[in-house]
């Protein structure tokens, strides 16, 4: 059962919800919680690692590549910039963006990663954009994949909040450690979102600038308990907002004004912007457990505030917000899809571990398997062409792992190496054709990706790079990426001209920010069930 695994890394603490997926279907597994340190100041991207590495110690398997992984972005390091384009064409929407954007905000695209999604409205396209600094996503990946969790997808949390709006239009208000996020969702689809920089940290402060008390005491006492001085809170916990000293209260209080007038204007200037109004709130992050706060911001907007409950009408616990909602993204269970902001050069590469694997298994199943592991190794082969150079030891392996009379000194470049495996799949491929096509010791899975290698267009005319291939039960899909529009007809025609898989259906198709045309196939498997009267 294939594991999905959401991080947030909080200010607070790190946050880890986790869902197992079975063919089609997938549930929620467990949620996991580890403080960061607290001293006063805003904790740095080590200290809150350092918090994801503690969980670690005690899951190790989330780390090897064997799990999907996303990570999510604070709403304070990204830009939201909603705009209306003239036509519907998403080729077209994808090469005009860039200089549409760069007229509207102060920074050097260069220095930026651009993600977006459209929906088409009549003749027009509504056109969310979400902004970055580049350097950003870098350091939050790089520093994922040296605890061995190499991220899927990275997106910025006011973008998950769009699981918890339901009909009509909500404000998600997520008030978190360091900063809130305040997200407009209209039938489910975030149509804008902003961080304000105020949160749990302004409150502690307040009371601990107001009382002159270290940082752990000051946080004890905003939520009714009293702890060592050097420990943290990182489960539910209730508010002590009514018996703090009245110095600290007033103080208190300030802070919180402050976040209900940042809060009161954004939501006007979204209605203003979007030409609608706000119905009701919904709140998460660790700071809304303050029923007080609550109770304020439902008096101050004059709507009702409840906590958020996803899709499915079920309660989520305040700090876990951002981490369930990516969670079911990566399972398939919400039916907003995010933006995301692992795209162009920082797009996700993860293969090295899914060929091994093949091969490995390959070894065992014999030289049908074989055949079929190679074919996915030439497959992927192109695309790990384009990865960095640190990968090249690593294609060797795999490449001797396959065949073992193939020294390292015969691998000195990648093209050598891609000589010798393209030889060795054309004679791997010319010997399986002289077997008999009825062969009972044949493995079903791997007759069924013999067939569908069979059914594909010629490499030569349609070059195919996959990023994912899934056999399960009476089901295959795959997704990938070809030249252009044409070719990825040519795949679909190919596939229905072949009576195994002549219900293929193909969707998500969009071109990718180097030009190519990414897709995904569905092809469903034995009987074709019959509609009642």
């Amino acid at each position: 059962m294939p594991l999905l695994i959401a991080v947030d890394l909080g200010s607070h603490a790190a946050k880890v919800t986790t869902f197992r997926s079975a063919g089609r279907k997938a549930e929620l597994e467990d949620r996991f919680s580890y403080p960061v340190p607290q001293a006063g100041g805003v904790p740095t991207l080590e200290a809150r690692l350092a918090a994801l590495q503690a969980l670690l110690d005690d899951n190790p398997g989330w780390a090897g590549g064997a799990a999907t992984i996303g990570v999510v972005l604070p709403g304070s390091d990204a830009a939201f910039r909603p705009m209306e384009m003239p036509f519907t064409d998403r080729a077209q929407v994808e090469k005009t963006l860039p200089f549409a954007i760069e007229g509207e905000v102060p920074y050097d695209l260069d220095d930026m990663v651009l993600g977006w999604r459209s929906e088409k409205v009549g003749e027009k396209s509504r056109v969310m954009s979400v902004l970055t600094r580049r350097e950003r996503v870098v350091e939050l990946v790089e520093a994922m994949k040296g605890l061995g969790m190499d991220p899927r997808t990275v997106v910025a949390d006011g973008e998950l909040f769009a699981e918890y709006g339901g009909e009509g239009t909500v404000a998600v208000v997520d008030i978190g450690h360091t900063h809130t996020v305040v997200s407009v969702v209209v039938d489910g689809e975030v149509r804008a979102s902003r961080a304000i920089n105020v949160g749990g940290h302004a409150f502690t402060t307040a009371i601990q600038r107001a009382l002159e008390c270290d940082w752990s005491h000051a946080e004890a006492l905003k939520h009714g308990q009293i702890v060592d001085a050097d420990a943290t809170d990182g489960g539910q916990t209730r508010s002590g907002y009514a018996g703090l000293p009245a110095p600290a209260k007033a103080a208190m209080d300030g802070a919180i004004g402050q976040l209900l007038a940042e809060i009161r204007s954004t939501l006007i200037r979204f209605e203003d912007t979007l030409s609608l109004d706000v119905t009701r709130i919904a709140v998460c992050g660790g700071s809304s457990r303050i029923p007080e706060l609550r109770g304020y911001l439902a008096t101050d907007l004059g709507l009702p505030v409840d906590p958020v409950e996803d899709r499915d009408g079920e309660p989520v616990p305040a700090p876990q917000a951002a981490s369930h909602a990516l969670g079911r993204t990566l399972a398939g269970l919400s039916t907003f899809r995010p933006v995301d902001l692992r795209v162009g050069e920082l797009a996700f590469t993860g293969g090295t571990n899914m060929m091994r694997a093949v091969l490995t298994y390959g070894a065992v199943a014999g030289t049908f398997f074989a055949v079929a592991a190679v074919v996915i190794f030439a497959i992927q082969y192109t695309k790990l062409l384009s990865e960095r150079s640190e990968l090249n030891a690593r294609i060797n392996q795999v490449v001797m792992e396959t065949i073992p009379e193939v020294t390292e000194d015969q691998l000195t470049t990648r093209d050598k190496a891609e000589a010798i495996m393209t030889a060795f799949t054309a004679d791997l491929v010319e010997k399986s054709e002289l077997l008999p096509p009825a062969n009972p010791e044949k493995p079903e899975i791997i007759d069924r990706l013999f067939k569908l290698t069979a059914a594909l267009p010629p490499h030569a005319e349609v070059p195919i790079e996959l990023s994912s291939l899934e056999l399960l039960g009476e089901l295959i899909t795959f997704e990938g990426e070809t030249d252009g529009f044409a070719q990825s007809s040519s795949i679909e025609t190919a596939l229905k001209g072949s009576d195994p898989f002549k219900r293929a259906s193909k969707d998500n198709e969009s071109r990718t920010t180097k030009g190519k045309v990414k897709f995904k196939f569905s092809i469903p498997l034995g009987p074709e069930k019959k509609e009642e009267s």
